[in-house]
């Protein structure tokens, strides 16, 4: 009887791997990483345009110039996050985003604030934005919004005050359609806030709901009223039209309180 003592598939033995490769692995690594760092420092990927997106007031290209990027930059050393922190800073700049566009392109992308209403601010005027941030100081308003002549602080630019007059006043200029805010004024008459809406008085009394006031006087005005009238809002849950002062018969314009000599 012939014995098999063939060793079992398992047991055989499995030729080891030449040990020449490593070294060549290695080298093409090195040869790799040596030509990626070459691209990523070369003048092919240095900064050669800065798009910027829906900026109109401020003035991005400035505040890049300013952190020391130019032309020619590294885009591997760009800090989309520094970019963004320092545009973000600007006043009118609401929400901001960064991005690299390799080769060579920096893409800032600007959401900008609206103005809401101007404010009178002794010696200057304010323009404030929706959200309470102080846009600009100017030694006139332009007009176009709002306008409100009731003194308030100098705050500086870019500053939000939390002040609930301040607040109330961004509710009613949210509220007026825009063609009424351009020809609407706020103005204080003793210790009671008035408006004029389009040349039509509205007394408004307290600076509190004047968002529901803002939109009861829009509905009322857009009904109609008559000429010379003018309008109670004071309480917006019972407005009054207030008929314009018809003088007695035979009076003259002044004559009231005139004693014949």
């Amino acid at each position: 009887m012939t014995a098999d003592v063939r060793p079992k598939p398992s047991e055989q033995r499995r030729p080891k791997p030449s040990r020449r490769v490593g070294p060549w692995v290695a080298t093409g690594l090195v040869i790799l990483i040596s030509g990626a760092a070459a691209v990523l420092h070369s003048p092919w990927m240095s900064l050669d345009e800065v798009d910027v997106i829906g900026a109109v007031q401020a003035d991005v290209a400035e505040i890049i110039a300013g952190l020391g990027i130019g032309d020619g930059a590294l885009m591997i050393y760009l800090d989309t996050a520094e970019v963004e922190a320092a545009v973000a800073s600007h006043a009118w700049v609401r929400d901001v985003k960064v991005s690299r566009d390799l080769p060579d392109r920096l893409v800032v992308e600007v959401i900008e604030r609206e103005p809401s209403l101007w404010i009178e601010a002794a010696p200057a005027w304010l323009l404030v934005s929706a959200d309470g941030t102080v846009l600009e100081h100017a030694d006139r308003p332009e007009g176009g919004i709002l306008l409100v002549e009731v003194v308030a602080p100098l705050y500086p630019i870019g500053s939000a005050p939390v002040d609930p007059s301040w607040a109330e006043y961004l509710a009613l200029a949210g509220i007026l359609d825009p063609g009424l805010a351009a020809r609407t004024r706020l103005v204080l008459r003793g210790e009671e806030l008035w408006m004029d809406a389009g040349g039509v008085d509205v007394r408004l009394g307290r600076a509190a709901e004047l968002a529901d006031k803002g939109r009861v006087t829009q509905q009322l005005l857009a009904e109609g009223i008559e000429p010379g009238a003018s309008i109670d809002v004071v309480s917006p849950l019972r407005p009054a039209i207030i008929p314009p002062v018809v003088p007695a018969i035979g009076s003259t314009p002044g004559s009231e309180g005139e004693v014949d000599g």
